[in-house]
C-alpha cells in the first residue's frame, strides 16, 4: 500500500487548558480538560451499540480538490474503516467501526482545524454537531489538505471531544486507524505522557534479524493494536500490565470502546440494516426491558442466557470468572444493574469507577484481595461524580504513588468506600493513602496505616464533607517539613466517629491531625475518638468541633489487654476468645466487620508483643 505522509503546515492551535503531544510532524494528540474534570461517562444513555462506533467523514473544499472527487473520497473513507477492523480483529477486539455519512463543510482551512470542528457557536461548522445528532455519529473525522497527517482528542470518556482529523494525502496511510487509536484513550509508547489508562500505548516489536516495526499506535506499520497476548512473526505484540513499560491496548480498549460506542445511540444496533424500533414492532427482535433496543444488543455478562436488564438484580459478575480482570468488569458493567465480585488474589491497577453507580466488593475480605500499582501510579481513581451507589468494599489498598492521592484520588464524587486497608503508599506532596477534593465520600470501618506523604501522610483533603466511622489510622508520617501525620484537613468539614489515631508522626505540629483554615463553617468536628502516641501532638491547631467522647493520651492502650489490668496472661486470652465467638466488636482485630483466622493472628501478635 502506498503511504504518503504530509509534513507539518504550521503548529496547530493549542490553548492553555490543552496539553500538545507530538509525534514528529505527522500526528499529534490533544488532551483536553475533560480528561481531568467530571465525564459524562454513566449520564449519558446506555446504548445497544456499545462494540460499533459510528463514523461520520466530512471533508472540506480542498480536500476535495486534492482527492478530486467526492466517490474517491468515500473509497478511501471506507478503505480505513476496513483497515481498524483488521486491526480490531487482529488485536482480539470484539469491536467494529461503520462509516454513518459524508458530508461536505464550506471550511476554507483557515483555522485551528480540529478546534473548529469540535467547537460550536463560533460560525465554523457548526451544522456538522447537528448532523453528528442525526446520524448517531460517535466519532467526526475532519478532512484536510492542511496541518499534521493526523490530529485527534485523547477523551474516551467526554462525547464532545470525539473528533479527530486527518488529512486527505495521509488517507492511504491509513492514518484514521492510528487517530481512532488516540480518540480510545492510546498515546503512542509507553514513556509518553497522556494516556487514558499508564498502559493505553503502542509497542515497537523488535526481531530476530534486529528489525523493528510499530504497532497502530507506535508507528502505525502494523495492523495490530497492542496486545501482549497476541504474537506478530512470533514477537509479543504488547507488554503485560504490571511492567514499567506496559503498553496493552487490548486491556484498555476493552474498558473504552463502550464508552466511546455509546457517545451517540444509534437506530441499528446489531447493523443489519433495519431499524431497530422496525424489527421490534414487528416481532423480528426481543425488547424484553422495552427500552427500544433489541435484546441482542444487550448486555448477559454472567451468562445466563438472560440480559442483565431483565435479570435478577443485582447481576453478580465474578473477577475471573466471569470476565477476567478488574477495569473489564468495570467497563462493562452498567449503573444499578450489576455488582461485581473479585477472587482472592493480588489485582494490579490502576483501576477507574467510571462514573458507575455500582457495588465493587472481594469476596473474601482485604486480607486476601489486594489492589496493587507495585509503585506505578496511583491505585483507584475516583472523579466522574459518582454517588453513594458507588461502593468499594472490602479491599487492601497499597503499592501506590502519585503526586497526591496515591491509593485512591476522589474528585468531585461521593462514594461509599467499606472494610478496606490502605496501606504502603507514598504521594509526594499530599496524601499518601487516599486526597479528596471538593468530594463527600464516606469511610467506613478502614484502616490506613504506613503511608507516607509531606501532608496528611494518610488523607488529604481540599473542602468537601467526607466522613470517617470506625476507621483507624495508624503509623503514618508526614515527612520532610510537612504537617498532619494521618490526616492534613484543609478546608473541610470533614467528620470522625469512633476512629482511633494512634503512632501517627509528623516534623511539625499536627502529628495525628492538621487543620488549615478550620474556624467557622470548615472546621472538622469529631466524636468518640481515641488519640494516642502521635507525634509531636494530636491535633493542631485547635479550630474544630468537639462532639465529645473524644480521649487524649501519650500512650496507646495494650490492645491484647482485654481485661485492662496492664498485664498479658491467660484471663486476656479467655476475654478474647469469649468475644471472638459472640462476634463482639473487641476482638476484630483487623478491623473488617469479620471475625475469621485473621482477627487470631492479629491478636495472637499483639500478645506476643507485650505491653510496654
Amino acid at each position: 500500500m502506498l503511504a504518503i505522509s504530509l509534513a507539518a503546515a504550521g503548529e496547530p492551535g493549542n490553548p492553555d487548558d490543552i496539553r500538545l503531544e507530538k509525534n514528529g510532524d505527522n500526528c499529534t494528540t490533544l488532551v483536553p480538560p475533560a480528561q481531568s474534570s467530571p465525564s459524562t461517562q454513566g449520564m449519558l444513555p446506555d446504548c445497544g451499540d456499545r462494540s460499533v462506533i459510528d463514523v461520520l467523514w466530512v471533508y472540506t473544499p480542498d480536500a476535495l480538490a486534492y482527492v478530486g472527487e467526492e466517490e474517491w473520497i468515500r473509497v478511501l473513507c471506507e478503505l480505513n474503516i476496513e483497515e481498524v477492523n483488521t486491526a480490531l480483529a487482529n488485536t482480539q477486539l470484539p469491536f467494529a467501526a461503520r462509516m454513518v455519512g459524508l458530508v461536505a463543510t464550506d471550511y476554507d482551512e483557515s483555522g485551528d482545524h480540529l478546534a473548529l470542528i469540535q467547537g460550536q457557536g463560533d460560525g465554523i461548522m457548526d451544522e456538522i454537531h447537528a448532523i453528528r445528532d442525526s446520524l448517531a455519529a460517535d466519532i467526526v473525522v475532519l478532512i484536510t489538505v492542511d496541518g499534521y497527517c493526523g490530529l485527534a482528542y485523547v477523551a474516551p470518556n467526554n462525547e464532545a471531544f470525539g473528533f479527530q482529523k486527518v488529512s486527505a494525502g495521509c488517507l492511504t496511510a491509513p492514518a484514521f486507524r492510528h487517530e481512532l487509536g488516540h480518540n480510545l484513550g492510546s498515546k503512542h509508547w509507553a514513556a509518553d505522557p497522556g494516556g487514558f489508562f499508564s498502559y493505553s500505548a503502542g509497542h515497537v516489536l523488535t526481531f530476530d534479524d534486529g528489525s523493528t516495526a510499530g504497532t497502530t499506535m507506535g508507528g502505525n506499520a502494523l495492523p495490530h493494536f497492542s496486545n501482549p497476548r497476541v504474537e506478530y512473526e512470533g514477537v509479543p505484540t504488547g507488554v503485560p500490565v504490571g511492567t514499567d513499560d506496559a503498553a496493552d491496548n487490548w486491556l484498555a480498549f476493552m474498558q473504552t470502546v463502550p464508552m466511546v460506542a455509546d457517545f451517540r445511540c444509534s437506530g441499528d444496533c446489531n447493523a443489519n440494516g433495519i431499524d431497530d424500533q422496525t424489527e421490534i414492532l414487528s416481532g423480528m427482535a426481543q425488547d424484553c426491558d422495552n427500552n427500544g433496543v433489541p435484546d441482542e444488543c444487550q448486555l448477559d455478562l454472567n451468562n445466563n442466557g438472560i440480559i442483565d436488564a431483565c435479570d435478577a438484580l443485582p447481576v453478580i459478575v465474578r473477577v475471573p470468572e466471569d470476565l477476567p480482570s478488574l477495569p473489564l468488569a468495570i467497563a462493562m458493567a452498567e449503573s444499578g444493574i450489576h455488582e461485581i465480585v473479585v477472587a482472592p488474589g493480588t489485582w494490579i491497577g490502576p483501576f477507574d469507577t467510571l462514573g458507575k453507580a455500582i457495588t465493587i466488593r472481594s469476596s473474601d475480605g482485604p486480607a486476601t484481595t489486594i489492589l496493587d500499582a507495585r509503585g506505578n501510579g496511583r491505585v483507584i481513581t475516583i472523579r466522574s461524580g459518582e454517588t453513594p451507589q458507588t461502593v468499594l468494599d472490602g479491599f487492601t489498598i497499597t503499592g501506590g504513588t502519585a503526586y497526591s492521592g496515591a491509593g485512591m484520588l476522589i474528585e468531585y464524587a461521593s462514594p461509599t468506600i467499606r472494610n478496606c486497608i490502605f496501606t504502603n503508599n507514598t504521594a509526594d506532596y499530599a496524601g499518601g493513602a487516599l486526597r479528596v477534593t471538593d468530594a463527600s465520600p464516606h469511610f467506613i470501618d478502614c484502616t490506613f496505616q504506613t503511608n507516607i506523604a509531606s501532608w496528611g501522610g494518610a488523607v488529604s483533603t481540599w473542602s468537601g464533607t467526607p466522613i470517617f466511622e470506625r476507621s483507624r489510622f495508624i503509623e503514618n508520617t508526614a515527612r520532610s517539613d510537612g504537617r498532619g501525620g494521618a490526616f492534613s484537613s484543609w478546608t473541610s468539614n470533614a467528620s470522625f466517629i469512633d476512629c482511633v489515631f494512634e503512632q501517627n508522626t509528623a516534623s511539625a505540629p499536627g502529628g495525628a491531625l492538621f487543620i488549615v483554615d478550620g474556624g467557622g463553617a470548615n472546621a472538622p468536628s469529631i466524636s468518640n475518638t481515641r488519640f494516642c502516641s502521635n507525634t509531636p501532638d494530636h491535633i493542631n491547631p485547635s479550630q474544630w468541633q468537639d462532639m465529645g467522647g473524644n480521649e487524649f493520651l501519650d500512650t496507646c492502650p495494650c490492645p491484647a489487654d482485654l481485661t485492662g489490668d496492664g498485664t498479658l496472661n491467660f484471663f486476656d486470652v479467655s476475654a478474647f476468645l469469649k468475644a471472638f465467638n459472640a462476634n463482639d466488636p473487641i476482638a476484630d482485630f483487623d478491623n473488617n466487620s469479620r471475625w475469621n483466622f485473621f482477627d487470631v493472628s492479629a491478636f495472637l501478635e499483639a500478645f506476643a508483643s507485650g505491653c510496654p
